[in-house]
């Protein structure tokens, strides 16, 4: 078996003379109705010695991500997962808490996915507010009849396994 080394190509001219180099990076986010502007005085790029045209990678996608969070206060991905982990919740735990999908937890840990700010200010509360991972637990009756959770031991389940028909997935109201 022999291994082949990744050869990237230029889009623009097709040309496979590339070369690592450094940029700064003045970029424009949109975030919740506001522009937010985020700049860095030396991202990793990939140039094209033949046409000038630059390349963005993980590397500088990450770099930029992670000004942009810092610039708007929200919470890394790192510090997600260790303020989840500090708690001894699975990432299926702490989305049954929070009411919302487990992959979502899993995107903004990763880093694939970057919260919103309502997002955020929630996850804050939940992992900094022992009371606040306990509200689910107090819903009405009228909220508990028409959307029931399997409880553990907590009072509350990791993952809707079991929903009020019956059968996962299905839900209905009372």
């Amino acid at each position: 078996m022999t291994s082949q080394s990744f050869n990237p190509r230029c889009p623009c001219c097709k040309s496979d003379s590339l070369e690592k180099s450094t940029e700064a990076v003045d970029r424009e986010y949109a975030f919740e109705g506001r522009s937010v502007a985020v700049s860095l005085p030396a991202v990793p790029v990939l140039r094209c010695r033949s046409c000038q045209e630059v390349l963005f990678g993980l590397e500088a996608d990450e770099a930029l991500t992670a000004e942009f969070r810092r610039l708007t206060n929200l919470l890394s991905p790192t510090q997600i997962r260790a303020l989840r982990k500090a708690l001894g919740y699975t990432q299926e735990e702490l989305a049954g808490i929070m009411r919302i999908a487990a992959e979502s937890i899993s995107r903004w840990e990763r880093g694939h996915v970057i919260q919103s700010g309502g997002m955020d200010t929630l996850l804050r509360v939940v992992l900094n507010v022992s009371e606040a991972r306990r509200v689910p637990a107090r819903l009405s009756p009228l909220e508990q009849a028409s959307l029931t959770y399997k409880k553990d031991s907590t009072g509350w389940a990791s993952k809707p396994d079991v929903l009020t028909s019956g059968k996962p997935g299905m839900a209905r109201a009372a």
